[in-house]
């Protein structure tokens, strides 16, 4: 609250606090009304949302341009990313015909689940480079005008959305076991290689997710919204889009269809709209995180897209309405 008070007569201010008359007219004063009380947090939210709608503007946005984008990310990241490196592993896996190690058809099976973990994850850090790439040389623009409104990506809030779905997680599992008696399985992984996975998954993890985020709902939403500024169809539009490539993981062929896909659209719909409503990916680069990790890490089914070392298996029959964990 100011101390400053003002005349409602001639609108002279006296900073004294003490002064109860105007020194020009002789009016008594009246103290000036207080600021009224912003949250921050949402002001912000509200600036940068329409910041980050409007930076699909910015740079070079000719429709060509956004399909040869689109082509060069998908490049970088399945090719050069993920399909050489596992390429070279699996020659020299079969070069030296390890015993621990297999390769077929790509797919790196042996001891440890590790190796695969690390080259599947790895090509997404690839990925964020060739979205970089794709921005700065195709549409003169900058990673940071994609990801989010504000000035630099906002760390904090990637944190607290990785705190809130620790907690909700925590409880769905505790409640699980609690109330429905679920036959959780422990799975004994080896101590020293629970740690390795653990310091490579907290690692690779957030990369993984970010990519997703940066590319679905980042780069393809700002896409979509120089078609449409409906933000259900951008919404609807970009959720589609990031359950079409998932309907290659095992789970739906494992668990159903529709429990599946079901997730998907919610999720990506969810982590579309808080984009949209936040003005960054942030908010659904933590929640996006934590679902993985917990999936790699806690509890998971026995039929997963992430190859990790979870500690509990969820034994399932198929995916219900709301299926406990899955990977995106």
């Amino acid at each position: 609250m100011f101390n400053t008070k003002f005349c409602t007569k001639c609108g002279s201010k006296e900073v004294d606090p003490s002064t109860l008359y105007c020194t020009r007219c002789g009016e008594p004063l009246k103290k000036e009304p207080a600021a009224k009380p912003t949250n921050q947090w949402t002001d912000e939210a509200i600036d940068a949302a329409t910041s980050f709608i409007n930076q699909a503007n910015t740079g070079l946005t000719g429709g060509g341009r956004w399909i040869a984008g689109i082509v060069l990310i998908v490049v970088v990241w399945l090719v050069i990313g993920a399909f050489i490196p596992t390429a070279i592993i699996c020659g020299y896996l079969e070069d030296t015909q390890m015993r621990q190690f297999s390769c077929s058809n790509y797919i790196i099976t042996g001891d440890s689940p590790i190796l695969s973990f690390v080259l599947s994850n790895y090509g997404f850090i690839i990925g964020i480079i060739g979205i970089w790439v794709t921005l700065k040389f195709i549409h003169r623009k900058t990673l940071t005008q994609v990801i989010t409104g504000r000035q630099t990506f906002d760390y904090n809030r990637t944190l607290y959305a990785i705190l809130v779905g620790i907690c909700i997680f925590t409880a769905l599992f505790l409640f699980e076991l609690i109330f429905f008696q679920s036959s959780f399985s422990f799975q004994s992984p080896h101590p020293w290689e629970y740690l390795l996975f653990f310091m490579f998954a907290i690692v690779l993890v957030p990369y993984q997710c970010a990519f997703e985020e940066i590319f679905f709902r980042g780069y393809l939403m700002q896409g979509i919204s120089l078609i449409t500024r409906n933000k259900y169809l951008i919404v609807g539009l970009s959720s589609l889009i990031f359950t079409i490539p998932h309907l290659g993981n095992p789970e739906p062929y494992e668990y159903g269809f529709d429990g599946y896909i079901l997730m998907l659209l919610v999720s990506g719909a969810s982590f579309a709209l808080i984009t949209l409503l936040d003005g960054g990916i942030e908010l659904a680069v933590g929640m996006h995180a934590i679902n993985n990790l917990w999936v790699s890490l806690i509890a998971s089914t026995e039929t997963s897209a992430i190859d990790g070392l979870a500690l509990f298996e969820v034994p399932i029959a198929e995916y219900g309405w709301m299926g406990f964990a899955f990977s995106i």
